[in-house]
């Protein structure tokens, strides 16, 4: 897709790391990986630049497969601040930058910003 074409322009791989069942419940662990030396653009339409060092993406994948072995399900997981955290560490324009973290996030709000429980919160 578009997103990842301009993060990962040098190609965006994946591999299946390491198998742990059988059909038809295929437990893998997989890993997504790539050198981040593309912008990324936030849901809010800020960029990031990329330094070009490897991306890397564990997780696991449940495939619920057929007796001829076709795919019916995936259920995948992965953690999505460790995807999500290396794209967002080099702003492009500083003057985009926000006090504190990102809104919604109590347990990083910064002053003036949404606090568990605040009665002044749209967001909670």
């Amino acid at each position: 897709n578009k997103t990842f074409s301009a993060t990962f322009p040098e190609g965006f791989a994946w591999e299946c790391l390491e198998v742990f069942s059988v059909p038809p419940n295929v437990l893998f662990k997989w890993r997504h990986f790539g050198p981040y030396s593309g912008t990324f653009t936030d849901k809010n339409g800020k960029q990031y630049k990329g330094n070009g060092e490897m991306f890397n993406l564990i997780g696991l994948c449940l495939a619920k497969v057929n007796e001829k072995l076709v795919i019916e399900s995936l259920d995948i997981y992965y953690n999505p601040e460790d995807m999500i955290k290396p794209l967002v560490s080099t702003l492009v324009d500083t003057s985009q930058a926000t006090l504190g973290a990102d809104e919604g996030d109590s347990k990083t709000a910064g002053a003036g910003e949404c606090q568990p429980g605040a009665s002044n919160c749209s967001v909670m």
